[in-house]
């Protein structure tokens, strides 16, 4: 299946949010890649994501002010497959080295460029502040972690909007159902 085949509209142009970040987009990859998912009965989804990966992850949601897309929903939940990632803790150099090993290709040794400056800032900052604290992206992931089970235990008596507070808190931006926007 195609992202163009599938939505009719080209992974090169996303329609872009107000705040100028690919939420749109994202949610509409993440719903089609389900609903192809589902029509071919996978029973779960493997992402290829590293140690790496996911620490820039969180840090970049925490940074962008929107660690809700963080959240996940239950596996299997809103007609959703459940996503594994096996390779979440192991950091990026390991897993290239492990492919040369095991394939004897040399072919994807260095990690993808980022697309944008902010992830390559992250990116940047993530790398640099390890090299002196190497749990950096340990403590990241697990941040991330702890976001995640933090968001799904969210009630509607937990947030402020719903018992009368203020619409400019941040609390009440969280839907009640967040899908996870990984990569």
């Amino acid at each position: 299946a195609s992202f163009e085949g599938e939505s009719g509209i080209s992974p090169q142009h996303p329609a872009r949010a107000d705040r100028g970040d690919d939420t749109p987009h994202e949610a509409l990859w993440q719903l089609l890649l389900h609903q192809t998912a589902r029509r071919h009965q996978v029973t779960k989804l493997a992402f290829c994501s590293s140690l790496d990966d996911e620490a820039e992850e969180v840090l970049a949601q925490v940074l962008k002010g929107t660690p809700d897309r963080l959240f996940r929903l239950p596996a299997g939940g809103a007609g959703r497959v459940p996503v594994i990632r096996p390779f979440m803790y192991a950091p990026f150099a390991e897993i290239a080295l492990y492919a040369r090993l095991t394939t004897g290709a040399a072919a994807g040794e260095r990690h993808p460029v980022p697309a944008d400056a902010f992830a390559t800032d992250v990116r940047d900052f993530v790398h640099d502040y390890s090299l002196r604290h190497p749990s950096t992206p340990y403590a990241l992931v697990s941040l991330g972690e702890q976001l995640a089970v933090a968001g799904t235990r969210l009630t509607d008596d937990d947030r402020p909007c719903e018992r009368g507070g203020g619409e400019h808190d941040p609390a009440c931006r969280i839907p009640k159902e967040v899908a996870y926007h990984g990569r």
